[in-house]
């Protein structure tokens, strides 16, 4: 949504819990980001958030953990 890309994982719904991708998961999500960017028409300035903060149900989450997806690809 508006050239940004939003990647996390989590599973406690209470509002203000945080869902970050972690860094064991890097490299997985890193195989398929080629096709992520294909499908989504994105590029290697795209931001890329790698959590989020839950919100209440029906709103949009607060990203956190700011990059970009080259700087994401870099990333070992």
């Amino acid at each position: 949504m508006n050239d940004e890309l939003c990647i996390y994982q989590g599973c406690d719904m209470t509002p203000g819990k945080k869902w970050e991708l972690t860094a064991q998961n890097y490299t997985v999500v890193q195989q398929y980001m080629p096709q992520l960017t294909d499908v989504f028409n994105l590029h290697n300035d795209t931001n890329l958030y790698l959590g989020g903060l839950v919100g209440d149900v029906g709103t949009i989450w607060k990203k956190i953990n700011k990059t970009t997806i080259a700087d994401f690809m870099r990333t070992r």
